[in-house]
């Protein structure tokens, strides 16, 4: 079972499994001469991860991979000197489950964990701990800063300033379950649902496109657009 693909900076594409740790994928034209690691390596606990279950991938600009994990807490791994480090519990984090990652434009890192914890790390420092009563799916920070969160239960929320403000059906978004986030070209976030198919948020208002209009199924996961301004839903 793979748990989502990220291509690095490097041109590495890298896949989280159940149980088997993450591969790496070197893709190349030529192979001639190129030892076997350099196609297909996996890394696993032997290498430092926490936990063989990555759920979780991510990038800070400066090229530090982040590994979120089952039961692992947070694997950092440096690039350049190949190492591995950890954090935990013991660190900071609220839960040693981490499904969502997101990095920023300086390099810290947005984690979320099981438990509804938002935490921002600095390299392995804890710089600020939020936390909410639903388990975090998706973290994605916006063209402003702000921090939108897709949760399992608390619809959609979004930290700004310290603050957070939810959107549920009791106050217009249309599913308290929900997975992707992204924002296009124009400025438009979209976020997919469990239940409500697509929903883009424009103008300070929520337009939901379902079944009912174009969507061949309501179950909205991951959301992306190509070089030709087309969104792309799984």
């Amino acid at each position: 079972i793979t748990n989502g693909v990220f291509q690095d900076s490097r041109g590495f594409i890298w896949s989280g499994t159940v149980g088997f740790g993450v591969n790496r994928l070197h893709i190349t034209k030529n192979r001639t001469g190129l030892p076997p690691d350099s196609l297909v390596r996996t890394f696993t606990t032997a290498d430092g991860l926490g936990s063989n279950s990555v759920v979780a991938i991510a990038e800070s600009p400066k090229g530090t991979l982040w590994f979120g994990s089952v039961g692992g807490g947070l694997a950092r791994r440096n690039t350049v000197t190949g190492q591995t480090s950890l954090l935990t519990k013991q660190h900071g984090l609220s839960d040693n489950t981490v499904r969502a990652l997101a990095t920023t434009p300086d390099g810290n890192v947005w984690v979320g964990t099981d438990d509804g914890g938002i935490h921002l790390f600095s390299n392995d420092r804890l710089l600020s701990k939020k936390k909410i009563p639903f388990r975090i799916h998706t973290l994605f920070p916006d063209h402003k800063g702000k921090l939108w969160i897709a949760s399992l239960g608390g619809g959609l929320s979004v930290l700004e300033n310290g603050k957070f403000r939810s959107y549920t059906p009791a106050n217009g978004f249309p599913d308290k379950l929900t997975f992707g986030i992204y924002e296009d070209h124009k400025r438009v976030l979209w976020i997919g649902t469990a239940n409500a198919g697509l929903v883009a948020f424009k103008d300070g208002r929520f337009i939901n496109i379902s079944t009912s209009n174009v969507l061949p199924d309501n179950r909205a996961y991951c959301i992306l657009e190509d070089r030709h301004q087309n969104i792309w839903v799984s």
